[in-house]
């Protein structure tokens, strides 16, 4: 599921590089513990579940991907809530 948080910062870039929520998505099964850089930690909106940040290698730059796991009654579920080029963060 792509949910992004900060939406503009997001769909800006994914717009800018021809990706849509399938790229997304693909990227996100190829991070490896190399990537990870964060977490988890408690999302801040308070809401349940973990969230981790990734750190992406992405044509010349590196992408910053914010993903959130939690288990609900249909077992467990996870979000993209940030994808874009690493810089400031939401």
């Amino acid at each position: 599921m792509f949910r992004p948080a900060n939406r503009r910062k997001s769909w800006e870039f994914l717009l800018a590089e021809g990706l849509d929520e399938e790229d997304v998505l693909d990227t996100v099964s190829r991070l490896r513990p190399e990537h990870y850089d964060s977490g988890p930690e408690g999302d801040r909106d308070g809401s349940g579940g973990s969230v981790m940040v990734f750190f992406y290698p992405y044509k010349k730059t590196t992408l910053y991907v914010k993903v959130k796991i939690w288990t609900s009654s249909e077992g467990d579920e996870g979000a993209v809530l940030s994808f874009h080029e690493e810089g400031e963060h939401e």
